[in-house]
């Protein structure tokens, strides 16, 4: 007789409610930062508010801080999603921009304007590996934007679903049709084939080739 094992959940109450109603705000998105990335070693529960802030909720004492983000937000953030390590948060505000902050919201690192592209939030937003971040809409099909700004657009024709899963160094992109790999090109490869480069790997191929 096989015997199926049993799982439990630890469910605990959150004063979010009621710290809302409180403060005359509601909320738009939540993202939770794993325990291995937090200083107290539980998960905290990030929720922007509808006043272009974000609160942190430890789970482990229930207590709720501020960030009071407001001057650094210019919209409400409508979505969310912390970078592997954990360090880095992006988000996506109201007013169509991709913005990538440090988790402790004291450094910016990103703002990127997708307006021109899309009038509207996308589907999904989620980490490539530790240091781009992809974004699909349904018109537009998938867009990766890198650390500088600098970007890529993916057209998915004809794809009614599309899912962004995300992995160590990429991430897949998984439609009706096909699974696809998707990464950003390391930057150590980028300087070994880059033209003109003196780098001692890119002289080293170029050695290899002239002997060859």
């Amino acid at each position: 007789r096989d015997v199926v094992p049993s799982y439990y959940a630890i469910v605990t109450s959150l004063p979010t409610a009621s710290h809302a109603s409180n403060n005359y705000y509601s909320y738009c998105t939540l993202a939770v930062l794993p325990r291995h990335h937090t200083s107290s070693r539980h998960p905290e529960l990030f929720l922007s508010t509808s006043d272009n802030s974000v609160i942190i909720v430890n789970t482990s004492t229930a207590t709720i801080v501020d960030l009071d983000c407001r001057s650094r937000i210019s919209s409400p953030i409508l979505s969310m999603s912390f970078a592997p390590n954990g360090r880095f948060l992006a988000c996506f505000l109201q007013s169509l921009i991709l913005t990538v902050i440090s988790t402790n919201f004291e450094t910016k690192v990103l703002d990127f304007d997708t307006s021109e592209g899309s009038s509207s939030p996308p589907r999904d937003m989620k980490w490539c590996g530790e240091d781009s971040v992809v974004l699909h809409w349904k018109n537009l099909g998938v867009l990766m934007v890198g650390p500088y700004g600098d970007w890529l657009r993916f057209p998915y024709e004809q794809t009614e679903n599309l899912h962004i899963i995300p992995e160590i160094d990429c991430c897949r992109i998984v439609t009706d049709h096909s699974t696809e790999l998707l990464q950003r090109v390391p930057p150590t490869t980028s300087l070994l084939l880059r033209i003109g480069s003196i780098e001692p790997g890119a002289l080293l191929l170029d050695a290899c080739d002239a002997f060859e």
